[in-house]
């Protein structure tokens, strides 16, 4: 505590705080001393109370130790037990070797201290005494006895909280004798000093202190007294004077104060301007840049800094035209925004997109405004420019354009898919019924199975126009891709100049595919590379595995792919081309449908996948596609046999086309069924149900997805569910990307045919379900 922080304190303090210091100094030394007196005085007590045990058991042991009875010995020290501060004893026999111990329970291990007979010693706590052991008047060994000296530590805490509350009651008495008698000198004091400050805080001279005593003090207070009544004259005086300066400086600040408080408005109310203006300039989602007549810039908001690369700092007082760099789409020099904007004497927007090149080189479409700013006096100071970016608005509303051409694509495949579908089914339904009689018709069964053939080739070609059908969900399965990739590529490439390299690793992953759409895809790229090679080429196919890191590296989605690589080495594709190519109706070529690489993209999209290609004129093509791996391995494929398989039973065929109505009934009954048909779900339904009625239930169905104008095979294996839950039910449409087709056992059914099917098909299909191979998923109801 320094001089000048006691120097500080009141009298009152300093008085109270001499006498506290000097009471507890003395009273804290006393206490002391008693302290210290009892530690010692019961320190000897425990050490005599020890030594006492210690020669007891000495007394209790001597015969123990002259017979060399340990166990006698033992016996004697157990009653040490009795005491919690005994740790250890051990009693010695003249040669100083153990005859007997003793270890209280609690007490952790010590090793024994040597000690001359009758010595003691303190250490850590504890205490060690040795007592020689006499049998008569030989001295036949000793015990050497260890204690704990925490017995005491109770009856010494509370010695020492006794002398602390004395301590207490003492300082207590102490300090409040001495605040009854420091108030003694301090009143008078005290009275002084409040006048004192009333009149340097309030400056209130009427002020009077009152005379305590007749004492020095009080010749204080009288002397204080006198001198207030002088200050109080002299006071009346100046304040007379001061209050007629103050209303003549008053009077003179009047007119000053009214010329700045409108100052003072005049700058508020432009800086709320400037406020509002920036305000708007950052809420703005345009950018905004003004110029003065030269062209030079005086204004500059974030967006415009954004799109521009340049900052307000750098951007103001430099030309608009160095900072602000537009052109046409199709104009390579930049425009003079200023120049086109002043030919207008109002604001307008100058038409059609620019391109702006940014600071770093990247160009944007923008759409760009002008307009003179005038003064009061309608002169023109400046021009003020507002664009925006319309890049991403352009690219959406070329989306949305091409997925609106792809859309009434959809609905014309889907309607031209169906009806053709319905007329393949007729077509190989009829050539598979000839076949079956081919052993009747020798001559005829080479061309019948050509026909067939090539009518199944022909339904090949709805599967590209069912590929643009909107929605759906292919019949995918894990699959292979080595196997698919060799077929389809030495299929395309049949008959064509072009040669293959084919590289797939032996632990290429399978994926889970639509294997007819896959192909499909694969074959449309590979018949895409043969029309870019016409005088001949090689087309390098390899597959490889892309780990999910990897894939996420590539900007897909961070799963396990397989990679099929399918790379020419013909014209390539220029670069105002590539971005179209996966575009409807799209191509290039004098005979091309623009189909073929559009279906591709939809299949691998389908598939969760994706699609990339990378050209350059006279560098080849190649096209890379990513399909989702599976997880389980694909499953074995059952052999199908080439000739129809005869059976038994009652079926009921519903569909719309009158002509496969006719098929099935004849086919089926050659195959030894009995037939009865329906063109629309209802009839279905309610023939289903009399044939319940009497007792000749049919053995199968086959339904119908798409019925035009009446009840499809959706609703009508509902209500033949309702009607007996265990009806087998077959569903037949030449959508293979619907829904019900691709998860067929959720909806009721127990196997699906897609059109155009074979009767080898229908039949062995018929054989499983007749047979009860087939069985659809259990459904809650």
């Amino acid at each position: 505590m320094s001089m000048n922080y006691i120097s500080t304190l009141p009298i009152k303090s300093k008085l109270l705080a001499v006498i506290m210091l000097t009471s507890t100094f003395a009273l804290a030394f006393a206490v002391a001393g008693f302290i210290g007196r009892e530690w010692l005085a019961m320190r000897e007590e425990a050490e005599r109370d020890i030594q006492t045990r210690a020669r007891i058991l000495a007394a209790n042991l001597g015969a123990a130790i002259a017979f060399e009875d340990s166990e006698q010995a033992t016996r004697t020290l157990q009653v040490l037990g009795s005491r919690r501060e005994f740790e250890c004893a051990w009693v010695l026999n003249e040669n100083r070797e153990i005859l007997a111990m003793y270890r209280s329970p609690a007490a952790q291990a010590s090793q024994l201290q040597e000690l001359p007979a009758g010595k003691s010693r303190f250490w850590g706590g504890h205490v060690t005494v040795s007592e020689p052991i006499e049998y008569g008047s030989e001295r036949v060994g000793a015990i050497v006895l260890q204690a704990k000296f925490d017995f005491i530590r109770g009856r010494f805490k509370r010695q020492v909280e006794l002398a602390m509350v004395i301590l207490m009651l003492c300082w207590i008495a102490s300090f409040w004798l001495a605040a009854w008698l420091q108030r003694f000198v301090s009143g008078p004091v005290h009275a002084l000093l409040d006048g004192i400050q009333q009149v340097s805080s309030r400056r209130d001279f009427t002020v009077r202190v009152q005379k305590p005593s007749n004492d020095e003090f009080g010749k204080l207070v009288d002397s204080f007294n006198s001198m207030l009544e002088m200050i109080q004259a002299r006071d009346a005086e100046l304040r007379k004077v001061r209050d007629e300066l103050e209303l003549r400086v008053a009077e003179r600040t009047s007119a000053l104060e009214t010329e700045i408080d409108e100052r003072r408005r005049a700058e508020s109310a432009l800086a709320a301007e400037k406020d509002r203006l920036a305000v708007t300039l950052r809420s703005i989602g345009d950018g905004v840049a003004a110029t003065d007549c030269a062209g030079r810039i005086t204004l500059f908001n974030a967006v415009a800094e954004k799109l521009t690369g340049v900052s307000s700092d750098n951007a103001v007082g430099k030309p608009i035209v160095d900072v602000l760099r537009l052109r046409r789409a199709d104009d390579a020099p930049f425009i003079d925004l200023v120049g086109l904007a002043l030919t207008d004497s109002e604001s307008a927007s100058f038409g059609g997109d620019f391109v702006l090149v940014g600071e770093d080189g990247f160009e944007r479409l923008i759409e760009c405004g002008g307009s003179p700013i005038r003064d009061r006096q309608s002169h023109v100071v400046g021009v003020v420019f507002v664009f925006r970016d319309v890049t991403e608005k352009r690219r959406a509303a070329e989306e949305l354009l091409k997925a609106s051409e792809q859309e009434s694509i959809s609905l014309l495949a889907g309607g031209i898919a169906h009806d053709f579908n319905n007329i393949l089914t007729a077509i190989i339904g009829n050539i598979s019924f000839v076949r079956s009689c081919a052993p009747e018709l020798w001559e005829l069964a080479g061309p019948l199975k050509q026909a067939e053939q090539a009518a199944i080739r022909a339904s090949e070609l709805t599967r590209q126009l069912i590929s643009f059908t909107k929605g759906g969900v292919s019949s995918r399965r894990p699959a292979h891709l080595g196997e698919i990739i060799k077929d389809t590529t030495a299929f395309a490439l049949h008959g064509s100049k072009v040669v293959s390299s084919i590289e797939i690793p032996d632990d290429l992953w399978p994926a889970r595919v639509d294997v007819v759409q896959v192909s499909q895809a694969i074959q449309n790229i590979a018949l895409n590379a043969v029309q870019a090679m016409p005088n001949g080429g090689t087309l390098h196919v390899c597959a490889a595995n892309v780990e999910a890191y990897t894939a996420k590296q590539l900007g897909l989605r961070p799963v396990k792919y397989v990679k099929v690589s399918i790379r020419d080495t013909g014209v390539g594709i220029a670069a105002k081309d590539l971005p179209h190519v996966f575009e409807p109706c799209y191509t290039t070529k004098k005979s091309g449908s623009g189909l073929g690489l559009a279906v591709a993209y939809s299949v691998v999209h389908r598939h969760e996948g994706e699609i990339k290609v990378e050209s350059a004129p006279g560098q080849g093509t190649t096209f890379h596609i990513y399909l989702p791996a599976a997880e389980e391995q694909p499953a074995t494929q059952p052999h199908k046999t080439d000739e129809p398989v005869s059976g038994q039973g009652r079926i009921l065929v519903m569909d719309d086309e009158e002509a496969i109505r006719t098929l099935a009934t004849a086919a089926l009954n050659r195959l030894g069924y009995e037939v009865e048909t329906a063109a629309d779900g209802a009839e279905a339904v309610e023939l289903y149900r009399k044939a319940l009625m009497q007792n000749r239930p049919f053995s199968a169905v086959i339904l119908d997805l798409t019925v035009r104008g009446g009840m499809g095979g959706g609703e009508t294996i509902r209500r033949l569910r309702d009607l007996d839950h265990n009806v087998k039910a077959i569903v037949s449409s030449g959508y293979s990307e619907d829904a019900i087709m691709a998860n067929y056992r959720e909806h009721g059914f127990v196997a699906a045919v897609e059109k155009p099917y074979r009767l080898q098909e229908l039949s062995q299909v018929l054989q499983d379900v007749i047979a009860g191979k087939a069985r659809p998923t259990p459904q809650s109801k």
